[in-house]
């Protein structure tokens, strides 16, 4: 098979591929189940792209595409699920110290009524 082709026959399949996983990443946004974690969801896809460019240029290239990927990709992954970890416990705290709030104005409204 020439270049030419085996290139369109690869490129198609990651086309359905992309198209296939858009609607699994479209399901996960929808339920919420991707939030923090949209860097490893971007890791699938690169990495499905880089196997199958292996196809193409051969595995030892493909394999140096990885490990750049890899370099560049890592800090933003730790990056990103650091932030999301922070922002939880935010979140964990501002809904604590609402529940605190709520508590103690319920307490006071039970002593005012009992007076």
């Amino acid at each position: 098979m020439e270049f030419l082709q085996k290139f369109l026959l690869v490129a198609a399949g990651l086309v359905l591929f992309g198209g296939l996983y858009d609607h699994l990443v479209g399901r996960l946004e929808e339920k919420r189940l991707n939030r923090g974690f949209t860097s490893l969801l971007v890791v699938v896809g690169v990495g499905v792209t880089v196997g199958a460019s292996a196809l193409l240029i051969g595995l030892e290239n493909a394999l140096v595409v990885l490990a750049l990927f890899v370099a560049s990709g890592l800090p933003m992954i730790v990056g990103s699920i650091s932030r999301y970890i922070r922002e939880r416990a935010e979140e964990d705290r501002r809904a604590s110290e609402m529940t605190r709030q709520l508590l103690e104005e319920s307490q006071d409204d039970a002593e005012t009524a009992d007076r």
